[in-house]
């Protein structure tokens, strides 16, 4: 009988420390692996944060025919420019037309050591499609 209890005892005891120990480490990956934003999410940060970096990595003459109002144009075939212009720490936000390429340069930001690089989920056409502002202005 004793040996019972103890192995549920252990059960329990094994089932509350993995419980308690997995939520807080789901926590912390999920702050830093939070890799998406959407465009409400965006919209709402650009106001909220005046650091953020949007920007479209889109070739030129797709962000001259419209893009993100204070984004910047960075296509991805000139990423590397990005170590040079911003710190480490500065949130930058990237952009494409849809597709994934952007999640390729995410990645290639985070090799070179930059801290908080997301995409915007749906690029430029989530944008567009949930009625956001669009601007041909260059920044």
């Amino acid at each position: 009988m004793i040996k019972i209890i103890s192995f549920v005892f252990s059960i329990l005891f094994s089932f509350l420390i993995t419980t308690s120990c997995g939520t807080e480490y789901l926590k912390a990956t999920t702050e830093f692996t939070n890799e998406y934003i959407s465009a409400m999410e965006l919209k709402d940060l650009m106001k909220r944060k005046k650091e953020v970096v949007v920007i479209d990595i889109r070739p030129g003459n797709f962000f001259d025919s419209g893009h993100i109002p204070g984004s910047v144009n960075i296509p991805y075939s000139d990423v590397q420019v990005i170590k040079g212009k911003y710190m480490y720490s500065t949130p930058i936000i990237l952009y494409y037309q849809s597709g994934t390429i952007q999640k390729n340069i995410l990645l290639d930001l985070k090799g070179l050591g930059f801290k908080d690089v997301r995409v915007l989920s749906g690029g430029f056409m989530s944008w567009v499609s949930e009625g956001n502002e669009t601007t041909k202005d260059a920044y």
